[in-house]
């Protein structure tokens, strides 16, 4: 589903230890602003402004275009309403468009598609596998950074060429 809205994370950095709402180093929510947490010090919000580049997929499609895809694909295990799931999609889509013609991204919620992810023993949200020739060769999960998550995609391209 091209085009579909998504999110912008906005990090910022206050120096006191209990959250002020919407003041924190003069960050002012726009009118898109839909979610906010404060987690270790920083204050995470999202906007929706960007388009996604991932398709999400059902059950049914999982076995053509993941298991079947000649290319490395990259299937992220998601919910709408998990604020971590929420802050890795930006990067996700992200690398989905840094990607393009390399590997293959897709998105999968798995309140929808119940069964799936027990499959593949997925147990954290979000989990992020690597499939290459129909196999599982890598994995992420939790709050990946995205210096790693590239460092894992292109490890996952090199060895999808072997």
């Amino acid at each position: 589903m091209m085009g579909k809205k998504q999110c912008e994370t906005v990090r910022l950095r206050s120096s006191s230890n209990f959250l002020k709402p919407f003041t924190v180093a003069g960050f002012r929510p726009s009118q898109n602003s839909h979610f906010f947490f404060w987690h270790a010090g920083w204050l995470y919000g999202y906007t929706k402004n960007e388009t996604t580049m991932s398709r999400p997929l059902t059950k049914e499609e999982f076995g053509k275009e993941v298991i079947n895809n000649s290319r490395l694909a990259l299937v992220h295990f998601k919910t709408e309403w998990n604020g971590a799931c929420q802050i890795i999609t930006p990067v996700f889509e992200e690398l989905s468009k840094s990607y393009t013609g390399q590997a293959s991204f897709y998105t999968i919620d798995v309140e929808k598609e119940i069964g799936i992810d027990n499959e593949y023993g997925v147990m954290e949200l979000p989990t992020i596998l690597f499939f290459s020739k129909g196999e599982v060769v890598d994995y992420a999960t939790g709050l990946i950074p995205k210096n790693i998550m590239i460092k894992k995609i292109e490890t996952a391209l090199a060895t999808s060429l072997n």
